[in-house]
């Protein structure tokens, strides 16, 4: 340019190149990428990386690390099997074991009740409560044929809560009818 400016090209020059990065870049569009899985996989193959550990601090630290990845591990596949299991337990539920005959059902629904903002269901511990499983008339957007109303203690009072519908997985499994009290 005569007055000293530059020009700048904002078009790519056509390339008939076979050089790698154009290859590359014309490849690109056409792969497929695939989700990597977690695969557990034996400690021995690492052994040769560390041929000689003989410091015990280390040794307790790899134990302590390795028992907590199996303990992880186990976990998910204990909720991946109870999600087979359940499928309506891909959204916040609670789990109810009966102190009469160990039967472990499940409540589902809880945000339609008010339960995940509740004091009492909030806490993440074990504590009785009496629970009564009764004909679903509160709600007929709920495809739950039952739901549990629990009785609560609330400064001297006894107070009727529905807290939740029965997983239809819990009622096929055990039979449940309304009226029946855990």
């Amino acid at each position: 340019m005569p007055d000293g400016t530059e020009l700048i090209v904002t078009r790519s020059p056509p390339v008939n190149s076979n050089g790698v990065i154009t290859l590359t870049n014309r490849h690109l569009p056409q792969l497929k990428w695939q989700e990597s899985l977690l695969i557990a996989r034996p400690v021995n193959q690492f052994r040769d990386f560390f041929p000689e550990v003989n410091n015990q601090n280390l040794t307790e630290i790899a134990i302590e690390i390795k028992e907590t990845y199996n303990d992880y591990l186990k976990s998910a596949r204990s909720l991946e099997d109870l999600k087979n299991r359940h499928p309506e337990l891909r959204e916040p539920y609670i789990e109810v074991t009966s102190a009469k005959s160990q039967r472990t059902i499940y409540l589902t629904r809880l945000d339609r009740f008010g339960t995940l903002e509740s004091v009492f269901f909030s806490q993440d511990k074990q504590f009785p409560v009496d629970l009564q499983l009764v004909n679903n008339k509160i709600d007929r957007e709920i495809p739950n044929s039952l739901l549990a109303v629990a009785t609560l203690d609330l400064e001297g009072k006894s107070v009727e809560q529905p807290i939740g519908a029965i997983a239809l997985s819990s009622v096929e499994e055990y039979n449940l009818k309304a009226g029946i009290n855990m």
